[in-house]
């Protein structure tokens, strides 16, 4: 299974045209894609994305995100090491604080 590889890149830069500000029928053009559908399989614009579309759409200060804390490194272990076979062992590894 590839995790990345190099369509990768034309995720990465559909999502960064349209974080920019690039025109949507600009972005169309340049890789090819006839509908906006398409486009939006390609663009992957999270949360803080649209807290800034939002700022600047009404000229305030952008919000701060709500703080997250780190995932534990054995929470990170177990998730790293998650397969389909082993999803639900790990869930309630993770469930549980890490023991299995």
């Amino acid at each position: 299974m590839v995790l990345y590889g190099a369509h990768s890149f034309r995720h990465f830069y559909v999502t960064q045209a349209a974080v920019a500000g690039m025109p949507a029928a600009l972005i169309k053009r340049i890789t090819g894609h006839t509908t906006d559908d398409m486009l939006e399989h390609y663009q992957h614009l999270g949360a803080e994305y649209s807290i800034e579309m939002a700022r600047r759409l009404n000229g305030k200060p952008t919000p701060a995100l709500p703080h997250r804390e780190t995932l534990p490194a054995w929470a990170r272990e177990l998730v790293e090491g998650m397969t389909p076979e082993n999803v639900e062992t790990v869930k309630a590894a993770i469930l549980k604080g890490g023991v299995a």
